[in-house]
């Protein structure tokens, strides 16, 4: 079972109780700012069905959520796809992803991908 919270945090059921997972390597627009909706529902779209978590040197970020990567079952990151779509921004601070989700973050800008580079909204 799994619920978008937004467009970078999940709720999960894992090992039969229900947790908090904010994404290690992403940040997305909270909500009422632009382009909050279209990450949320690209999360969703992407998150259908089994994913895999993946942890890195901080566990929980200051909030008590679970901070992890998540992958499709596929193996495709589901962090790398918003940012590289446009829907996130590359999280700077640490991470072992951190300067491949930093250079996708350039290149969707770059191109004018996504709400958060086209200047509209969708």
């Amino acid at each position: 079972m799994q619920e978008v919270i937004d467009g970078d945090t999940i709720d999960l059921r894992l090992s039969g109780r229900t947790v908090r997972v904010r994404y290690y390597g992403i940040d997305t627009p909270e909500r009422g700012d632009r382009c909050y909706r279209e990450a949320a529902d690209r999360n969703e779209t992407l998150i259908g069905g089994t994913v895999l978590l993946l942890s890195d040197a901080r566990l929980e970020d200051s909030n008590g959520r679970l901070l992890r990567y998540i992958f499709r079952a596929d193996g495709t990151s589901v962090d790398a796809t918003l940012v590289a779509e446009g829907f996130a921004l590359a999280w700077r601070e640490d991470g072992r992803y951190r300067d491949q989700l930093i250079s996708l973050e350039k290149q969707a800008e770059a191109a004018g991908r996504g709400c958060l580079w086209t200047g509209t909204d969708g």
